[in-house]
């Protein structure tokens, strides 16, 4: 049933003018670095004031059950002028390899998801690979 939430509070950071302040100096959500075998699951990651997740340099992540919501007001069900002001609330960014993000749903206004490039010198090649995104609303 109920899933634990991690609320940012991004509504104080979200909208034209708090954009054009602060720019991208915003803080993520929730960061993960340089970490191996996770599993994630049964979270409500809300209103992140950036990025919601970001996994980077990780192998072996699992991510289920996890949903993303980054609006103002939760009765709507649509993107008007309003909701479309939480610029770069991205779903999951990740890095790596062997990456299955399943069975979640992703409200926000950018990215829903997002492969970045590793950033480790320990890696024997930059790019993530191995990565599967299904089920996804």
């Amino acid at each position: 049933g109920k899933k634990g939430t991690i609320d940012g509070s991004g509504a104080h950071w979200w909208g034209l003018v708090e954009y054009l302040l602060i720019g991208e100096n915003r803080p993520r959500l929730l960061s993960i670095y340089n970490s191996t075998n996770l599993i994630v699951e049964n979270l409500l990651l809300k209103n992140s004031p950036y990025w919601t997740f970001l996994a980077n340099d990780i192998a072996n992540l699992e991510i289920r059950y996890t949903d993303v919501d980054a609006r103002r007001r939760e009765d709507i069900q649509y993107h008007d002028l309003s909701e479309m002001q939480a610029f770069n609330t991205d779903g999951f960014d990740v890095a790596g390899t062997n990456v299955y993000i399943h069975d979640c749903n992703i409200w926000n206004d950018d990215d829903c998801i997002a492969v970045k490039e590793q950033s480790s010198a320990s890696f024997h090649s930059p790019c993530s690979q191995n990565m599967l995104f299904e089920r996804i609303n």
